[in-house]
């Protein structure tokens, strides 16, 4: 059964990961159409998130009640006004990256410079050169800022060079990222039919039943915005050590585990955990702006 469950993983993930590098390769650059005129800067020192570059979650390919990992967006990353970025797992090759933890940075001058080059935060749209798709069960991949967006699965020559940018230098972003340290969602589910894998301690003080997604017909374990946050330090804190040892069990006999975390409580109620840090402008649900950003055509 663990077997099956491992290669049915696989075909998710080799999905998700269809089109991210679509036109990576390109070397060249071209600008959006639109004129002259000096596109906004995308580091101009305001309070909020500008732009956010990342693959629209699936989330009926996604296992029921894990759509906290990939809700913003699988791989994804975030720039804001102070050229501040945060960015999550999935730009890098790794089994475990929709579990990793975001990680957050700063955004230099000169990376800056090339990506306003490609991207026009006020006109977005002008990217949109989308092609007809060829690819079997592809993402769509978005760029959006407040007030336009961009949406293809297979980009034209404007798209695929501000993706481009994305895919060559997120891996980067990652590594010299830092770790976040605040707040972590959660959402929990029954356990898997069949898991009789080594369960963790779920942290004391805080009943895992109250947690558990309902599973019943209308459930909403496949929403996005259902997860609880933990802002208390020390259980974050607590749960991200937990996170990271899963990770590395895993990682090291990837055929004792199914996907998401066992734990059990002190009150010996066990269920399967999801994680993803609390992120910078969020809103009360988990997710990030421009969701609703101004619509364009479908990809």
């Amino acid at each position: 059964m663990i077997a099956r469950k491992l290669k049915w993983l696989a075909g998710v993930a080799a999905g998700a990961f269809a089109c991210i590098g679509c036109g990576s390769a390109s070397q060249s650059t071209p600008q959006p159409d639109g004129g002259a005129a000096e596109a906004p800067a995308i580091c101009d020192g305001s309070a909020g998130a500008r732009l956010r570059i990342f693959v629209e979650p699936q989330n009926a390919r996604e296992l029921r009640g894990s759509i906290v990992r990939v809700e913003n967006g699988y791989p994804s990353l975030m720039i804001d006004g102070s050229c501040g970025y945060w960015i999550g797992g999935g730009w890098i090759e790794d089994p475990m990256t929709r579990d990793l933890g975001w990680r957050q940075g700063h955004l230099d001058a000169a990376l800056e410079q090339e990506l306003r080059m490609l991207v026009d935060l006020g006109n977005l749209a002008s990217l949109q050169d989308c092609m007809t798709n060829t690819v079997t069960d592809a993402s769509t991949r978005s760029l959006r800022a407040a007030t336009s967006r961009a949406r293809c699965i297979q980009g034209g020559p404007h798209f695929e060079a501000a993706w481009s940018w994305a895919t060559r230098n997120a891996p980067d972003l990652w590594r010299q990222g830092v770790p976040l340290n605040g707040g972590i969602r959660v959402e929990a589910i029954s356990l898997h039919a069949g898991d009789d894998s080594n369960a963790y301690v779920w942290p004391s003080g805080m009943p895992l039943a109250a947690l558990i997604l309902p599973d019943n017909e209308g459930s909403n374990q496949s929403s996005s915005g259902v997860s609880s946050l933990i802002t208390d330090t020390e259980r974050a804190q607590a749960l991200r050590a937990l996170r990271d040892q899963y990770i590395a069990d895993r990682t090291a006999s990837p055929g004792l585990f199914f996907d998401g975390q066992k734990m059990t409580d002190e009150d010996n109620t066990s269920a399967t955990v999801f994680m993803r840090d609390q992120l910078p402008y969020e809103d009360n649900t988990g997710l990030l702006p421009f969701s609703d950003a101004p619509a364009s055509a479908a990809p």
